[in-house]
């Protein structure tokens, strides 16, 4: 499949570092079709009874091994006052919880949030305020 040089770019995820705060902006959100499991970027309000979660993978912190949750996808524009093309893999969730009134209001998109990752797996959380709305 080719790829066109306009597309290629890198999605790095936002890193977290534990009791340290990032600023970040979205610009849209990836989920899943329920029906077909396609995953399908949104860029206004969600449709909680529409999309789903899909799965996701990573490496745990300690590098003992991986591990598989289901989760979504926010393109954050801006990480600490500068302008990024990064994805946050959101498979906490309390924090889907926290955002779940934003994303069905589309309010996400205009909004700039202070998250602090807090603790480290299975006990991790994170504290999410919304600093200003546009």
């Amino acid at each position: 499949m080719s790829v066109r040089l306009s597309e290629d770019r890198s999605r790095e995820p936002v890193n977290f570092l534990q009791g340290v705060p990032k600023r970040l902006n979205f610009g849209g959100i990836t989920v899943a079709d329920c029906v077909t499991g396609e995953k399908v970027f949104v860029g206004g309000p969600v449709d909680l009874t529409k999309w789903c979660l899909f799965d996701q993978s990573g490496v745990k912190p300690d590098g003992s091994g991986s591990w598989t949750r289901r989760g979504y996808s926010l393109h954050v524009t801006f990480e600490d006052g500068q302008a990024v093309d990064k994805l946050w893999n959101v498979v906490a969730v309390r924090a889907r919880q926290q955002l779940r009134g934003d994303l069905e209001t589309g309010s996400y998109l205009n909004t700039e949030y202070t998250i602090v990752q807090q603790g480290v797996a299975p006990e991790l959380n994170y504290g999410i305020e919304r600093v200003s709305a546009g």
